[in-house]
């Protein structure tokens, strides 16, 4: 991948806040046409680029910060986690970052979009970093910690004092898993979310994701908050089956459904589907609604 030149508002916002105060090896700093194509969708939703330097790990994210007390959160899917189903990736920035695009559409005047453990860091940076964090440790306890953490510090820069969760396949799955124990989340919304994570290595025949808590398991932790899960009809990666498993656990009465969306896959349909319904009404505890 050729090496482009690294956008100056990137390079002194993050590498320089990243390096020169926390010291830290993971510096969130743009690398290639990833990099620059994640820029140029951000800046064109008025999302800038934000280092959020939690105690174990910095996550990158995009920020636009507005006025109101919600601060609505997109969390990115798993990227480029593995080269193949037994080598890890030496870089999970994904090519195609569809959680960005998502947030991209949403008009909220206070809007993250939190990049995954990482993700939009540099080669060099990526040395410092332990590549359990985007694979068989991706909901490991010190990665939902790690984001919990950075949802606190992006309040406190937007003076938010509650947050609405939106998470794209793994950030789905770690939306609700970061929900957990919180008091301040207003609804959870999951885009071909991965919601199962043990029937999800089952079906695809990979191996289990060992040190990752299962979101299915923490269903009845966020029973009472309101959840709407949607998943396209010919989606092969997170079925709708997942969905319908994870609301099974749930106690009779909670605020969630699974929507199912017509012909969309895991990845493709949604930038159109999504356009729809992120301008639907809010249903009365349930998130938006499906397109009419």
């Amino acid at each position: 991948m050729d090496r482009k030149p690294i956008p100056s508002p990137w390079a002194g916002a993050l590498l320089g806040l990243a390096l020169a105060v926390f010291g830290w090896g993971c510096a969130a700093v743009p690398d290639g046409a990833s990099r620059d194509k994640a820029l140029a969708l951000a800046g064109a939703a008025g999302l800038a680029p934000v280092l959020l330097p939690t105690s174990s790990m910095p996550l990158a994210g995009f920020l636009r910060a507005g006025h109101g007390d919600t601060l609505t959160v997109y969390i990115e899917g798993d990227g480029r986690a593995y080269l193949d189903r037994r080598t890890p990736s030496p870089d999970p920035t994904p090519a195609d970052p569809l959680g960005l695009l998502l947030a991209s559409r949403d008009p909220a005047p206070n809007l993250l979009a939190l990049a995954r453990p990482g993700q939009y860091l540099s080669a060099e940076a990526l040395a410092g970093c332990n590549p359990s964090w985007w694979t068989l440790g991706r909901f490991s306890p010190e990665v939902i910690a790690a984001v919990s953490e950075a949802l606190d510090l992006a309040k406190a820069r937007t003076g938010a004092q509650s947050l609405r969760l939106r998470g794209y396949s793994g950030g789905g799955g770690l939306a609700v898993l970061v929900a957990v124990g919180r008091k301040d989340v207003r609804d959870i919304v999951t885009v071909a979310g991965n919601l199962d994570t043990g029937a999800w290595t089952a079906l695809h025949g990979v191996t289990p994701l060992a040190g990752s808590r299962n979101p299915a398991d923490a269903a009845g932790e966020v029973a009472a908050i309101a959840q709407t899960h949607y998943v396209g009809s010919k989606d092969t990666i997170t079925p709708p089956e997942l969905c319908r498993r994870y609301v099974a656990r749930l106690p009779a009465g909670s605020p969630a459904r699974c929507v199912v969306i017509e012909g969309v896959g895991h990845h493709d349909g949604w930038a159109a589907a999504w356009e729809r319904i992120v301008r639907q009404p809010v249903s009365a505890g349930a998130g938006p609604d499906a397109p009419r």
